[in-house]
């Protein structure tokens, strides 16, 4: 179907609109131009008391994470933006949605240095286990975890696994923690035992002697 149109000193045609440009453009005016996250200035308005506690919790939960000494900069370079004007005015399932992804953005953080650690202490490990036992007299390995350390080859194929199977590695903060802990504690225990190592071998020990004592003879005094 085709309309006329009529103008002063000229005619044009134009295609009527269809049923449903109609409907979409009745919907438009209807419910407005819609709302984005980024186009949201006022705070959010909860619907009762329970919501307001929740949006409130989560509000506050994120500005820590955004105000955090080890994590603040990690997270706006990713595009988060937790600063408390622009919460207030995000839904709580917007605040929910951010946590989820702060908090799995927080965790994968240092997974590279978790595997590069992980694999050389466990490494270590197995060394001073074999250079202290019997399996040392045929089994020398002393020294293996710093050539590994130094061999390009070996860093190349943690890099890998680390990219193709990086969300295995994203552990929760407890057992990333515990880690951290045995971590520490196998090199401590690695350096003192080089240090009591040297200081045996460096320390001689030497018994006291007493220079011998030469029989002297007897003077003689005429004076008396």
């Amino acid at each position: 179907m085709e309309v006329l149109a009529c103008t002063n000193d000229s005619f044009s045609l134009e295609e009527a609109p269809t049923k449903t440009q109609e409907v979409a453009t009745n919907i438009m005016e209807t419910r407005g131009p819609r709302t984005t996250r980024e186009s949201r200035t006022s705070a959010y308005k909860c619907k009762d008391k329970e919501e307001t506690c929740k949006h409130q919790k989560l509000c506050t939960l994120l500005c820590r994470y955004g105000t955090s000494k080890h994590f603040a900069s990690y997270l706006n370079s990713h595009g988060f933006k937790l600063s408390p004007t622009h919460l207030r005015t995000l839904t709580t399932d917007d605040l929910e949605d951010m946590l989820t992804r702060v908090r799995s953005c927080v965790n994968g953080k240092d997974t590279s240095n978790f595997v590069e650690e992980a694999t050389f202490g466990f490494l270590k490990t197995g060394e001073l286990l074999c250079t202290n036992s019997p399996i040392n007299n045929k089994f020398k390995i002393s020294g293996l975890t710093e050539a590994l350390q130094q061999d390009a080859s070996f860093s190349a194929c943690l890099e890998v696994l680390q990219l193709e199977h990086g969300d295995y590695t994203q552990l929760p903060a407890h057992y990333r923690l515990l880690w951290s802990i045995v971590a520490a504690a196998m090199k401590q225990n690695a350096i003192n035992s080089f240090l009591a190592k040297r200081q045996v071998q460096t320390t001689v020990v030497e018994e006291p002697t007493t220079p011998p004592t030469e029989d002297k003879p007897d003077i003689l005094d005429f004076n008396d």
